[in-house]
């Protein structure tokens, strides 16, 4: 228990720094790699726009496919992660 604390207070100083929080989209794809064609498809769309810094152009394909299906926990841990990163992208 002492180590998850220790590993949420080093995350949390490092999204803490300058500007928004890097969008790991290798995480996603990596959550998503066994995923039916059609997920893949919503989130390639997603991936294509962080990687093009074009952050609200991402959310709408990653929104689809975080509440259009049912996730493993892993899953839902790394969309809510890259949605909040990304949001964090747009607010900027």
């Amino acid at each position: 228990m002492k180590k998850l604390r220790f590993i949420a207070v080093i995350a949390l100083l490092a999204l803490a720094g300058c500007g928004p929080p890097k969008v790991d989209t290798a995480a996603l794809q990596g959550a998503f790699q066994s995923a039916p064609d059609e997920i893949k498809a919503e989130l390639d769309k997603g991936i294509t726009a962080i990687n093009g810094t074009n952050f609200a152009a991402a959310l709408p394909p990653l929104q689809k496919v975080a509440y259009g299906m049912k996730m493993t926990k892993e899953q839902r841990a790394v969309m809510e992660d890259t949605i909040a990163r990304v949001r964090a992208h747009i607010k900027k």
